[in-house]
């Protein structure tokens, strides 16, 4: 608490927790004083980011208690700037195109409602890592197409704190993808095709399984005999098979349940 003119700062998990406390500390009611919202609390994700709430009480006297019955609560704003009349010209904007540079041409865009969701998505990235102060830069986009068709949306966070976003075996990254998939899916209200990177952790566990199931593919050809790889999770088998998606030679299946579920590749001609 500090005091400057008869003004007092009082911090809480929340502003209304900052006003009562400030108002028991002075022994005031609420229309003896005015309120200024100094900070909003903010609340910890993953354990980290959170901040305390913080206001400033100025003790009224009692000709200004009479005048306002109700003390004012006053959030800090951004000064008004004048607006400034330019000339009027015509600027060519070039966002859209720069955006889609990647496509070909319009049949090769993305669904509109996977653009939707990269939107959200960034939004609550965004969000997300400005809570929990941390520097972190975001980098969007869309995947190929799977054996199915189907593509999903890629984020890869870069920066000076974006290792904090791993954790141990990449648990955190995955706690953060969970988070922001069941965040767009209440949004969108269907499942959200959203996945999480972290300086790169994912692309080199996707370019090892690469390698892996084409020298698997060529043992394969070679032998005319399956090849059954160790249990993977989803997201490991899926790149499995679109690793082989367009080799001639071989196909694949998963097979087995639960956390012993593998991928298994077959010659072409196989039963």
């Amino acid at each position: 608490m500090t005091n400057n003119n008869r003004s007092y700062e009082f911090a809480g998990e929340s502003s209304d927790a900052a006003i009562e406390k400030g108002l028991a500390e002075l022994g005031l009611s609420r229309t003896g004083v005015s309120v200024e919202v100094l900070e909003e609390g903010q609340d910890s994700f993953l354990g980290m980011g959170g901040r305390e709430a913080r206001v400033r009480l100025t003790v009224l006297t009692d000709e200004a208690a009479a005048e306002s019955p109700e003390a004012e609560v006053v959030v800090e704003a951004e000064p008004e700037v004048a607006e400034v009349e330019e000339p009027t010209e015509t600027v060519e904007d070039s966002s859209a195109d720069e955006e889609f540079d990647e496509f070909d041409d319009l049949e090769d865009l993305p669904d509109p409602e996977l653009m939707d969701e990269m939107d959200l998505a960034e939004e609550v990235l965004l969000n997300i890592i400005e809570g929990m102060d941390l520097e972190v830069e975001i980098e969007a986009r869309f995947s190929k197409e799977d054996d199915l068709g189907k593509q999903v949306i890629e984020f890869n966070l870069t920066g000076p704190d974006a290792n904090k976003l791993l954790g141990t075996g990449g648990d955190i990254m995955a706690d953060l993808q969970f988070l922001v998939r069941l965040m767009i899916s209440q949004k969108v209200h269907r499942r959200a095709n959203v996945t999480i990177d972290i300086d790169g952790h994912r692309s080199s566990k996707r370019e090892g399984l690469t390698r892996l199931a084409e020298r698997m593919a060529l043992k394969v050809v070679e032998r005319q005999r399956p090849v059954t790889l160790e249990p993977m999770n989803p997201y490991e088998r899926r790149l499995v098979h679109i690793a082989l998606h367009d080799d001639a030679t071989v196909k694949t299946e998963s097979i087995g349940e639960g956390t012993q579920r593998r991928v298994r590749i077959l010659p072409i001609d196989s039963d």
